[in-house]
């Protein structure tokens, strides 16, 4: 499969706030004990989105025991990148450094108030828009010193594990098809149209009479800006598999924008799916898919065709 802006897409979710609160049994056990929450368990794993505006979490210390500090106690920590390779060799991983550029920490230093058993939170924003999808960062912060108490040293450190998925929709349906080409049976034939845009991939739409230029077009029940079309491979016989073709947009149905271009492309697999990326934020009610070349036969086929946002 081809790496260059085609993937095969798997969306998650962004996860919650992390912040310094919950402690566990065999810690709070331990008087005047101080480490970082976020050094326990998965506390340390965040998932984000690729979104316009900055998203952040909080980290900090706290404070051992059954019972409080009486006095406020000074925390200090370090943002410790030159811990990632030794991570990744214990651990078998291969997150790299988060890029200096895209995120913010709003200090390193923190308090656990007297009375308290928490320090107040310090805020990392991470500005993910430019961020590649599938991107997985290790940011890891060490709590370096404290004026009091005693610092658990296999809890000092909290590895942030920074993974970066994208929200992603599928807006081909409900839209109106028409084809300048279909199959002998009608679009709602055994091979029909309406086939390709039915989201299942034991049908195919085929049309015969290749060469030729077969333009298909969505129209949606209103503008959405598309970032990517999906498409699926016939069931059989590459030489019918587009090979090159454009990509359009429009709010009219006359006036086109062009949006993609593709060339020599063609299937490592039957019914294999493929995504075509490209920078757009322009809403359009109207998309078209010109195929102007396949790879040798008499006819065209393909299983699907998804348009996709990312907004």
């Amino acid at each position: 499969m081809r790496t260059f802006i085609k993937s095969i897409v798997l969306a998650t979710a962004l996860s919650g706030v992390f912040a310094a609160c919950d402690k566990k049994d065999k810690i709070t056990s331990e008087e005047g004990i101080i480490y970082m929450t976020q050094a326990i368990d998965a506390r340390s794993n965040i998932n984000m989105l690729i979104a316009d505006t900055a998203q952040s979490f909080t980290f900090g210390g706290a404070y051992g025991g059954q019972l409080s500090p009486q006095q406020d106690i000074k925390l200090n920590f370090k943002l410790d990148t030159g811990l990632i390779a030794a991570y990744n060799a214990a651990n078998a991983t291969s997150f790299i450094n988060l890029p200096v550029d895209k995120y913010t920490i709003s200090g390193l230093e923190a308090t656990i108030k007297s009375g308290k058993t928490t320090s107040d939170g310090i805020k990392i924003s991470i500005n993910t828009k430019t961020l590649p999808k599938d991107g997985a960062y290790l940011l890891p912060i060490t709590l370096q010193s404290a004026s009091a108490g005693t610092i658990n040293e296999s809890l000092k450190t909290a590895y942030f594990k920074i993974r970066i998925s994208r929200k992603e929709t599928d807006v081909t349906t409900p839209s109106v098809l028409t084809v300048s080409k279909d199959n002998g049976s009608g679009p709602n034939g055994g091979e029909g149209s309406l086939k390709m845009i039915d989201n299942n991939l034991t049908t195919k739409f085929l049309a015969a009479g290749f060469p030729m230029t077969l333009s298909m077009q969505l129209k949606l029940p209103q503008a959405v800006a598309v970032q990517s079309y999906r498409l699926t491979s016939g069931n059989d016989a590459p030489e019918r598999d587009p090979k090159n073709w454009k990509f359009f947009g429009s709010n009219d149905g006359s006036t086109w924008t062009l949006l993609d271009t593709r060339t020599n492309e063609s299937f490592g697999a039957r019914t294999q799916t493929y995504n075509y990326e490209f920078a757009n934020d322009t809403p359009y009610s109207y998309y078209r898919w010109l195929v102007e070349e396949n790879h040798g036969s008499d006819a065209f086929q393909i299983t699907e065709w998804r348009l996709i946002t990312f907004k």
